[in-house]
């Protein structure tokens, strides 16, 4: 195709008019000529004045590129030297990583450009989020794969546990022994210059030592084994078994409260007193005087938070969000009936009580009394009767801070007590408030009452109600699930309890059983008493959503709180927030649902939860740890109330040993009013002591958990399009190879017209000189 490249330089063509003009007005045959080859000479001028090209296209053979990307890091230096060669592809080679640095993404990152081809050679170790650079290659049509070559043989061992406890506290410390072959190693443990442990180990062996007395001691791990790294052979730590620090808890007592008890000196107030300078840390259940709080903790206090976050607080690592993450919550009606009989009353509102405490936060409940009737119970009212419960808000959300799930169970316990049981009654309201689709949770002891020969009410048999009951539970919808929980006492305990007929019992467990085996749910299922702790573990999967107990994961795992930590907790109730610039994410759930958000504050810290119902029952029970590392944070420096303190941090080479004192030490710095800071590099690693304070110096963390993190690297590749090979099978892969590809090129045409505009005007000279004309 033929283009200008500045078509405006066209008009200069109209300078052409005055060879046309020459043309008309000549009248002999020199003139014409001469007025032809003007106009010709200007026009040929002008066209290539306007850059005229030819734009045109060919096929070439296009050669791919594949960048090698190599982490040269320590822990990498295992991975053995891999020769690279591929037909018709150009390797680039490029070392991304090197020493003590494991920031993979941030390699990754500054390495990407759109539509290439990557092949990376790495352990997988990396101490940053891959996420979002992941998703930048996806973004930008570029592929990773990932190549294993064999490892050398390593082996380290560590010592994990807390650097300080209290006297009598059971003390946990684990010795982590990390191989590349899995194998077991020779490890010899000591605990003082005693020994603990002289034994082969795979994996971790844990001891707990409780200390009578205040001091220091000293834990040393060294294993048997020829390798690369000889520094990570041995592992030094140091204990220091402390005073109990004195912490204040706001709120009522609790299963917390009685768990930090065991570490510390816990003083148990409703409200925050006017005096709050012995206390290391506070724990506060709901929001505290804003201005006070803060106050005391930029003076260097610690503070643990478990209430809401519906209002803002400066102090606070996290902040509301506008985000629900409870939109795919399910949906659960829990009819109750308490039996006219006291023998039973407790029994039914105790089993009742505890379903609502164990359902998950995002639950959408609603609650039923029935008896002849039913009335909704969910929010409002005393409910010490049926007929003064609201009926406004028949379904609520329990979690969220949202005090609804307390209210509940208030309301349950405050229930009157029933003569009559109109089961079917019951099931009607529930499917009512459900639709199509849900949970019910029926709880009753099962007792039929025959009504033919009461005064005033509708005469039905006791058959008559247990055949109303099956036909309405036969007629519930196939997506609503039906859980039978009878209250009552199990057929061996009715022989001990007076009044009560045992063939009666096991007559309302039979009719209960048929409740659940007639609703068209196949997960529908039928619970006695004793079996609620499989009740609590339902995964109720209709109405929408879900309440499985989803497991909670550690983010950052060089942290003090989550070093070493591995989390066991399950749970689905997630406040809303979302952490504020500078805070660090700790802990968090599915779809990164902040639990556990820490940060600095002033020279204080500050811990916040969210989640667990704020209670943290479900992680006291599965992960105390946590709860009480967290608090141990908090406190921080348990010396800074003493009048004299000094504190040497644990560190790993080629980290210096930072130093804080209250008094001026040899080689620290006056910094303020007693501070003073610095720091010291050991010679050699093991056990030291700085004015009188023991520390231990440990080597670089970089060759501690050594081998390949096959999760990361799988991580890597899938979720960029690659694969994952070794070092055979890369041998008969094919990174794209040549390809014909189309390429647009353009002939530029100016010298031509030029030329030809010359050759005109010089033929028009020649022309007039041979005719003896100037």
């Amino acid at each position: 195709m033929f283009y200008f490249q500045e078509p405006v330089a066209l008009l200069a063509g109209l300078v052409a008019f005055s060879g046309v003009y020459i043309f008309l007005k000549a009248s002999g045959r020199e003139g014409r000529i001469v007025g032809f080859t003007r106009t010709l000479f200007f026009l040929l001028l002008a066209i290539s004045l306007a850059g005229p090209f030819l734009q045109d296209s060919r096929m070439v053979e296009d050669q791919q590129d594949l960048f090698v990307l190599e982490d040269s890091s320590r822990s990498s230096e295992l991975l053995e030297n891999t020769s690279l060669d591929a037909e018709n592809v150009d390797i680039r080679r490029k070392t991304v990583l090197t020493g003590n640095n494991s920031k993979l993404a941030s390699a990754l990152k500054s390495e990407l450009r759109p539509d290439s081809t990557y092949l990376l050679m790495s352990d997988g170790r990396s101490s940053e989020d891959l996420e979002n650079v992941l998703r930048k290659y996806r973004d930008e049509n570029s592929t990773i794969s990932v190549l294993k070559p064999e490892m050398e043989t390593e082996r380290s061992v560590h010592v994990s546990g807390p650097s300080t406890t209290v006297p009598g506290a059971a003390t946990k410390f684990t010795v982590d022994i990390d191989s590349t072959e899995q194998d077991e190693v020779p490890v010899k443990v000591t605990l003082d210059n005693k020994t603990v442990l002289d034994s082969s180990v795979s994996g971790s062996w844990s001891f707990n030592r409780s200390f009578s007395s205040e001091g220091v001691h000293r834990i040393s791990a060294e294993i048997e084994s020829d390798d690369r790294f000889s520094g990570n052979n041995r592992y030094y730590k140091t204990v220091k078994v402390e005073e109990k620090p004195e912490i204040l808890y706001i709120g009522a007592e609790s299963e917390l409260s009685d768990k930090l008890s065991q570490f510390y000196r816990v003083t148990v107030l409703q409200e925050i007193p006017d005096d709050l300078s012995d206390y290391y840390t506070t724990v506060s259940t709901r929001k505290l005087d804003e201005e006070r709080i803060q106050d005391y903790i930029t003076k260097g206090n610690g503070y643990l938070y478990l209430g809401d976050y519906s209002e803002p607080a400066r102090h606070l690592p996290l902040k509301a969000s506008n985000e629900n993450y409870n939109d795919e919550s399910t949906r659960m009606v829990m009819p109750i009936q308490v039996p006219f009989k006291s023998t039973n009353v407790t029994y039914t509102k105790n089993t009742a009580g505890s379903i609502v405490k164990a359902l998950p936060g995002n639950t959408k409940f609603g609650g039923i009394y029935y008896s002849t009737t039913a009335d909704y119970l969910t929010t409002g009212g005393t409910a010490l009767f049926p007929r003064q419960v609201s009926r406004t808000n028949k379904m609520v959300t329990l979690g969220g801070g949202s005090g609804n799930r307390e209210q509940t169970i208030q309301n349950i316990r405050q229930l009157d007590r029933s003569t009559y049981k109109r089961h079917d009654v019951a099931l009607k309201a529930s499917q009512d408030l459900l639709g199509d689709e849900g949970n019910i949770i029926l709880v009753t002891n099962g007792d039929i009452v025959d009504t033919t020969t009461v005064p005033n009410h509708e005469g039905k048999t006791a058959e008559e109600i247990r055949a109303a009951a099956l036909d309405q539970a036969r007629g519930l919808d196939s997506d609503i699930d039906l859980y039978a929980v009878r209250t009552g006492p199990l057929p061996e305990e009715a022989e001990d309890i007076e009044d009560i007929d045992r063939s009666e019992v096991i007559e309302n467990r039979d009719f209960m059983q048929s409740l659940a085996d007639a609703a068209p749910s196949a997960r529908s299922n039928y619970y006695n008493i004793d079996e609620l702790n499989q009740l609590s573990r339902l995964e109720l999967g209709a109405g929408g959503g879900t309440s499985a107990f989803k497991p909670i994961g550690v983010i950052d795992e060089d942290h003090f709180i989550t070093e070493g930590v591995r989390l066991r907790t399950e749970i689905s109730e997630f406040n809303e927030v979302r952490p504020k610039p500078s805070s660090d994410v700790l802990v968090s759930g599915p779809q990164k649902r902040e639990f556990l958000t820490a940060w600095n504050y002033g020279l204080g810290r500050v811990a916040a939860f969210s989640g667990d119902q704020g209670a943290l029952e479900r992680t006291l029970d599965a992960d105390p740890g946590l709860v009480s590392r967290t608090a141990s944070w908090t406190i921080g420096n348990t010396d800074r109330k003493e009048e004299r303190w000094l504190k040497i941090s644990e560190t790993e080479a080629p980290t210096e040993a930072e130093v804080t004192a209250s008094y001026q030490v040899q080689g620290l710095t006056y910094r303020s009013e007693n501070r003073y800071t610095g720091s010291i590099k050991p010679e050699s690693k093991g056990f030291h002591s700085f004015a009188g304070e023991n520390y231990s110096y440990n080597y670089n963390s970089e060759i501690r958990e050594i081998g390949y993190r096959d999760e990361a690297l799988r991580k890597i590749a899938s979720e960029t399009g690659g694969e994952v090979y070794t070092t055979s099978e890369l041998e008969s892969t094919e990174f794209g190879g040549s390809q014909m590809k189309e390429v647009s090129y353009s002939r530029p045409l100016s010298g031509y017209f030029l030329v030809a505009a010359m050759f005109v005007l010089l033929s028009e000279i020649g022309y007039r000189k041979l005719n003896g004309k100037k």
